[in-house]
């Protein structure tokens, strides 16, 4: 304590009255072991500035109507201790309302993505069932089914390089109607 603020309730008696020196002995005595306090708990030495200055000033604004039944010292900590509290409650707040925000852009992402996905499967089995009979049917048989060509070759009773022909003109005709639709919706 200085010579001029002999204890405490010197201390707090000069600083209600509006004592700008008291402040600023308070200010001088206590911020930098008050920052290593609060950084101890938040890991952060800018962010344990804000809180330190912070408390500071709502000391001085509410320097009238202190009641401190402590020491300074205690009041000082317990004060920076719950305004970091409060800090780290607003922060959590605002990233659970990010991570909201995150999981339903991303939910809403998926949706779109699963209608996309919904909608190009009807144009494909619209552009499948708008294949001539033979050829839709050779298809199913190998896209849908699994069958080999030899397979529906021989199942069909026609030549491998006929149930090759089959699936490359389906495919292609499933291409160019599925790009024209795309080109219309476009």
């Amino acid at each position: 304590m200085s010579m001029l603020f002999k204890n405490d309730k010197t201390l707090i008696k000069e600083l209600k009255s509006g004592n700008k020196a008291a402040f600023t002995f308070l200010f001088k005595t206590y911020y930098k072991p008050l920052c290593i306090y609060c950084a101890s708990l938040s890991k952060s030495k800018v962010f344990s500035e804000d809180i330190v200055q912070n408390t500071f000033v709502k000391i001085w604004k509410k320097r009238e109507k202190l009641k401190i039944h402590t020491s300074i010292k205690s009041y000082l900590y317990k004060a920076v201790y719950y305004g970091f509290i409060n800090e780290y409650v607003k922060i959590e707040k605002k990233n659970n309302v990010l991570d909201t925000i995150y999981l339903d852009t991303l939910n809403k992402s998926i949706e779109q993505d699963n209608s996309i996905i919904k909608e190009n499967l009807i144009r494909l089995d619209k552009a499948i069932e708008n294949l001539p009979k033979k050829c839709r049917e050779v298809f199913i048989l190998n896209k849908k089914e699994g069958y080999s060509y030899e397979e529906i070759a021989d199942i069909l009773s026609i030549s491998k390089n006929t149930v090759e022909n089959h699936i490359s003109n389906a495919l292609s005709k499933i291409r160019a109607e599925i790009f024209s639709i795309n080109d219309k919706t476009s």
